[in-house]
């Protein structure tokens, strides 16, 4: 999935814990972004990959049929 391909935005909420980690010590490293939503975007892309993730999201297909 690149950003060149289709996208539809949603609204997330999350705990002020995890928003403090974002601004407090992902933005000033500039890894994923300097703003919130294009590093959860990052994270989120990140997260779908992973090995355990692929096989959750296999499940979850066979499952709904």
């Amino acid at each position: 999935m690149n950003e060149d391909s289709e996208s539809k935005g949603f609204s997330i909420t999350l705990p002020l814990e995890a928003i403090e980690m974002i601004e407090n010590g992902l933005i000033p490293f500039g890894l994923y972004g300097k703003k919130r939503a294009t590093i959860c975007r990052a994270l989120i892309l990140d997260a779908l990959k992973q090995t355990s993730v692929q096989d959750h999201i296999r499940q979850g297909r066979t499952k709904r049929g």
